[in-house]
């Protein structure tokens, strides 16, 4: 068994997973595998991951099932399922991660059972590059990054790009509720089957995704580790969409009424 497994999730983009796949190549640690959990991408996900294989310094799984709309819940217990590593650490197919990600989870699991991690904003400009093709690896992200820094100030609050897990000695965290990352997050393999994963009745993003995972966890009474300035990704820009779907919000309301802890609908599916 692997100290982790790094879950992420892609609908399509294959250049942003390109990026992605880099910058985990690059990581301070190595002993984690990657199992690309993808929501029904065209075949040149598949194709490409197939052809990049053989160069990358870490064992990789693509999990796939055909596109029927938004199914993310699901394919990740999928890949779940598919899993050996003792931390389990989910990234979006939009998040590139800092060279010392791996690392800060890790070393996060020390002390608690769930971590969240946090991420910034790419630039526009910075973005569309990557989008477009023109950027493929970690080093070149970041050099663009630097080339457009002023540009980004102006827009950015330059201190979130900094990865500062230290200051005294201590480590720049918290205990909270409710402050799970989605695009960044992770958590004991043991607790998260214990959870039974994600509820497989969310069918569209945004509340119940990831914080219905949140919301099991407080129940149960497990507080959720946040750092600020450590764990670091980098997002995507893109514009922001309207996710309060009422059949989200519904089923996060009665998880949160019957207080549940373990959801029959997850990656096994029980009786109630």
């Amino acid at each position: 068994m692997t100290e982790a497994t790094i879950i992420i999730a892609v609908y399509n983009h294959w250049n942003w997973l390109r990026v992605i796949l880099d910058a985990l190549g690059r990581q301070s640690v190595r002993d984690f595998e990657v199992v690309v959990a993808d929501d029904g991408s065209k075949p040149e996900i598949g194709l490409n991951i197939e052809q990049l294989r053989p160069q990358l310094p870490f064992a990789i799984k693509h999990v796939w099932h055909e596109d029927r709309g938004w199914r993310k819940n699901i394919i990740l217990n999928r890949a779940v399922e598919a899993s050996c590593g003792k931390v389990i650490i989910f990234l979006d197919g939009d998040c590139v991660p800092h060279h010392r990600f791996v690392e800060d989870h890790l070393a996060a699991h020390r002390s608690c059972r769930a971590f969240s991690g946090r991420r910034a904003e790419i630039p526009a400009v910075v973005s569309a590059m990557a989008e477009a093709g023109e950027i493929s690896t970690l080093p070149q992200l970041k050099r663009a990054f630097w080339s457009h820094f002023l540009a980004t100030c102006r827009t950015h609050r330059p201190f979130r790009y900094v990865r500062l897990p230290l200051v005294g000695g201590k480590l720049l965290a918290k205990r909270r509720r409710h402050a799970i990352l989605g695009c960044n997050f992770s958590i004991d393999r043991p607790l998260l089957l214990e959870l039974n994963g994600f509820d497989e009745r969310y069918l569209a993003p945004g509340w119940g995704e990831d914080s219905d995972v949140d919301l099991r966890l407080e129940n149960m009474g497990v507080d959720v580790l946040v750092a600020g300035h450590n764990a670091l990704v980098y997002h995507r820009c893109h514009k922001h969409f309207d996710l309060n779907y009422p059949e989200n919000i519904a089923l996060l309301g009665e998880n949160r009424k019957c207080r549940v802890t373990r959801t029959p609908h997850g990656i096994i599916k029980e009786q109630r």
